[in-house]
């Protein structure tokens, strides 16, 4: 009986979540933008990807290596009937073999002005939720490879996350030279 009322009281505080989520105002009265992002793991550090740069996320598909290419582009995987390429982040910021196990590996799929690509990354840890307003100026601590990617960094109830641009991965000159 009391796992019942649990979940019960579970659900509603998830509900009032929700609410809240759509209904904050500042002290103005103004309306607070919510900003929603994807956790995952690069490396030893957590950051965070917008959801809007993101079409979806996909467990470790199966891929066909592309000869010629660099070690962090791993070949073409099929999407949902579309040939997606599929990046090694962690390859191709640190130069290693992906982390993780091809459990908890999770494929990015970014859509960035038409063009798809696979960004596959150790671990997704989940989905966090704040308000733009939540937007700070201190970056937390992290490897200096990954700093020339990051946007952003955002702090409510004492999470610090940096925001991951993928944008910017795509513009890198590096990124962008893929034979070998």
């Amino acid at each position: 009986m009391a796992a019942a009322a649990d979940n019960a009281f579970e659900l509603l505080l998830e509900a009032e979540q929700k609410f809240l989520a759509q209904h904050h105002r500042n002290g103005d009265g103004q309306q607070h933008q919510e900003w929603t992002g994807v956790l995952f793991r690069v490396g030893d550090a957590e950051v965070l990807a917008p959801m809007t740069m993101l079409q979806e996320i996909v467990p470790g598909p199966t891929w066909v290596h592309v000869p010629g290419v660099r070690s962090w582009l791993l070949g073409l995987a099929n999407i949902h009937g579309s040939l997606v390429p599929v990046v090694d982040l962690e390859g191709f910021l640190f130069g290693v073999n992906l982390s993780g196990s091809k459990a908890t590996q999770r494929l990015l799929v970014v859509n960035d002005g038409g063009n798809r690509v696979g960004v596959l990354v150790p671990e997704v840890l989940g989905m966090k939720h704040f308000w733009t307003s939540d937007e700070v100026n201190e970056r937390p601590r992290l490897d200096e490879r990954l700093a020339p990617f990051i946007s952003a960094a955002l702090r409510r109830y004492g999470e610090h996350y940096p925001v991951f641009d993928m944008r910017k991965l795509f513009n890198d000159p590096r990124f962008q030279q893929v034979a070998a």
